[in-house]
């Protein structure tokens, strides 16, 4: 039994060692280099920290060796440098008008390392006017891309010796900016920038740049855009590339997205901008390379009407705009715009979104931001419409939270809407969502035509003929809802039908059959030509008979004649003259003008009510737990050690238990027990023995 509980014992006392070896955590750690700031020196090793100019180190300096840190020039024609083997950091010689050369050939090993300087680069050598020589030694460790050497002007490649690497001096147009407010051909900066904007007096440098080496700090700038830097690319040497602080008339940032940014990250560095607008897509591309919190601005953001899109509307939009009050219309596209991007800022739609007719449109990611669409039609409530288009995908809109209207699709194959996007279109929509992959047919108009047209019939295809009707028949509603007629429009010998309201909400018509007009009214009772309120292309001529002329308006003939691209015929009844032809339209009608619109669909879904649910950012809440890899390992250790003290307990109630049971079953230890008994109470009785064992 003894055995067994030293065993035990021994065992407990390993676990806790190890334990006590692995989780402790102590200031007297192992260092990750051999020398820091707090420990400049290493006597022994020759190892030593320095940060600070030249002159310094070699002045205090003369034992080190194997240097760690970050070493400027100082504005001497030769710097010293003939004791150092190893550096490990940088060695940054800038702007210095008296250097003449720079000895680097007894070093023979340059590394960065961005614990110990900022830069990507082990040697940055630039702005130096007079800078002549630079002597490197072959068996030098030493990387290509760690070396950057630019904009010095008397600097030629073959005065580079030795160098274990291609040289590369950068281009004769390399400039600093002092360098560029004296030329007017440099084409890039070199070196830790500022920008002052429009006002400032290096404005004229900036516009003719195209590249910055370096960095780039916006601080307090009077302009209300970054719209100079737009196409410039910038190169950076070290993390927060580009810094824009202090800005309180700054609102729009959307040119940092065209710039061209590289290097170490975070690429921006923003501080205390109080009026930057909250861009949707110059927030998302912002803040994903950046490090320090955003504060954005939201009540300078605009509303902008609608139209149709084509690059001249594009350039129209205000780049601040984030709503459109009005219908955004896509039609007749072979290519989307080059300037599409601009929709990219889009958050909602107050109108409806209509895409028809289109050969280069190949989805709806166009709108990659779009999260609302609010139809504002309340008889019709159309919130989208996508009609005929070639090599379409109904896909992209993955922002997309909310649709307040009625979703209608007519494509050419049941393949071009996704099983995926029918769900999530039913899921989103407050409204009926409509697919389909037929058409309405033309007809001559009574109850039996109506009785078969579909409720949501927005195209009909072949002639609508309204001939000979005494009566409305039922279901003549339906025709309301007309949009596009591609066929001709036939009314006459009508008693009933006063006018052409009816079609208040169709907007073009094409007739291809040159032999038919592609609207004929005549013989009418009691007629007038009005009440065609959204007709904006009539494909084809125009045949108009009334009974007398005050039946046709002048201000509807101007519309008639404006829309179509045939032969305008105005007569009454019982005169033979008509109108003159009338020359080919314009085929640009105007931004609002539009070819199609939507189609039929046969089977309806139920409407759907869907909650909203509310994402607005003060109802976002992050709860982070970081934690340093120290308090990692020290609550391991402590569960650890917990665990190991209640295993030690159990043990030794274990063994406790073990040995009663013992004693209880072997005589032996009976006596032996009695007899111990005797001898303590004998010793306890003496009085030296009993002091002696007190003071033990």
């Amino acid at each position: 039994m003894k055995r067994r509980s030293d065993a035990s014992t021994l065992l407990i006392v390993i676990i806790v060692s190890i334990l006590s070896a692995t989780c402790q955590i102590s200031p007297e750690a192992p260092k990750k280099y051999p020398v820091n700031e707090s420990y400049p020196l290493n006597e022994q090793t020759r190892e030593c920290f320095f940060k600070g100019e030249n002159r310094y180190f070699s002045a205090s300096k003369d034992d080190c060796f194997y240097v760690y840190g970050k070493m400027t020039g100082d504005n001497y024609e030769l710097p010293m440098f003939y004791q150092i083997l190893n550096f490990t950091g940088c060695i940054v010689m800038a702007n210095l008008d008296k250097l003449k050369k720079i000895p680097l050939s007894s070093i023979m090993s340059l590394k960065g390392n961005t614990d110990f300087c900022e830069y990507k680069y082990s040697l940055v050598v630039y702005g130096n006017s007079n800078l002549e020589r630079i002597d490197f030694s072959k068996s030098m460790v030493i990387k290509q891309e760690e070396v950057f050497i630019r904009a010095n002007e008397k600097l030629r490649r073959d005065q580079v010796f030795n160098a274990p690497f291609a040289v590369d001096v950068g281009s004769p147009y390399d400039c600093t900016m002092e360098m560029a407010m004296k030329r007017n051909d440099c084409t890039a900066l070199v070196g830790d920038l500022a920008y002052k904007g429009e006002e400032g007096e290096k404005k004229h440098v900036w516009k003719q740049i195209g590249k910055v080496y370096g960095t780039i700090t916006i601080d307090d700038i009077s302009d209300s855009d970054l719209d100079t830097l737009i196409k410039l690319t910038v190169d950076g040497w070290q993390p927060r590339i580009v810094r824009i602080v202090n800005n309180y008339r700054l609102r729009n940032m959307a040119a940092i997205l065209k710039m061209i940014v590289t290097g170490p990250k975070p690429h921006f560095w923003f501080h205390n901008n109080t009026s930057i607008c909250r861009i949707v897509d110059v927030r998302k591309n912002v803040e994903g390379n950046v490090e320090s919190q955003m504060s954005w601005n939201e009540s300078c953001l605009v509303r902008c009407r609608g139209g149709t899109v084509s690059e001249i509307y594009l350039s129209r939009l205000d780049s601040l705009c984030n709503t459109i009050d009005g219908n955004l219309i896509l039609r007749n596209l072979h290519a989307l715009p080059p300037n599409i991007g601009m929709l990219a800022q889009i958050v909602k739609i107050r109108g409806h979104l209509y895409v028809g007719t289109n050969y280069g449109v190949p989805d709806l990611s166009f709108l990659p931001n779009l999260e609302e669409i609010e139809a504002t039609d309340i008889e019709y409530n159309v919130a989208i419409v996508v009609d005929k288009n070639v090599n379409f995908k109904v896909e992209g809109l993955y922002a997309l939270k909310r649709i307040r209207g009625n979703v209608l699709i007519y494509t050419t194959k049941e393949s071009d809407v996704p099983h995926e996007t029918r769900k999530r279109l039913k899921e989103i929509t407050q409204g009926q969502v409509l697919v389909s992959n037929d058409e309405c047919k033309g007809g001559e108009v009574n109850e039996q035509y109506l009785a078969k047209l579909s409720d949501f019939c927005y195209v009909v295809v072949g002639d609508l003929i309204l001939r000979g009707l005494e009566e409305i028949p039922k279901g003549f509603e339906k025709l309301k809802k007309i949009v596009i007629i591609r066929g001709s429009l036939i009314v006459e010998r009508n008693t009933a039908i006063k006018d052409l309201s009816f079609l208040k909400r169709l907007e073009y018509i094409s007739n291809s059959r040159a032999e038919q007009p592609s609207v004929k009214v005549a013989a009418n009772e009691n007629f007038k030509i009005k009440g065609l309120k959204s007709i904006q292309r009539i494909h084809g001529d125009v045949y108009v008979s009334t009974r007398k002329e005050t039946d046709v308006p002048s201000i509807w003939k101007e519309i008639l004649k404006s829309a179509t691209d045939g032969k305008t015929t105005f007569l009454v009844e019982g005169e033979t003259t008509a109108q003159p032809e009338e020359g080919k339209q314009d085929e640009t009608i105007g931004e609002l003008s539009r070819d199609s619109t939507t189609s039929v669909a046969h089977e309806t879904e139920p409407h759907r009510n869907i909650e909203e649910s509310k994402h607005s950012s003060n109802f976002r809440q992050q709860h982070n737990s970081v934690y340093s890899r120290k308090q990692f390992i020290s609550w391991i250790c402590t569960i650890a050690l917990v665990i190991v003290l209640l295993f030690v307990i159990g043990v030794g109630i274990f063994i406790g238990i073990k040995v009663l049971d013992a004693e209880k079953k072997n005589p032996k230890n009976k006596s032996i027990k009695k007899k111990k008994r005797k001898a303590r109470k004998t010793r306890i009785t003496s009085p030296i023995q009993s002091k002696s064992v007190v003071t033990v």
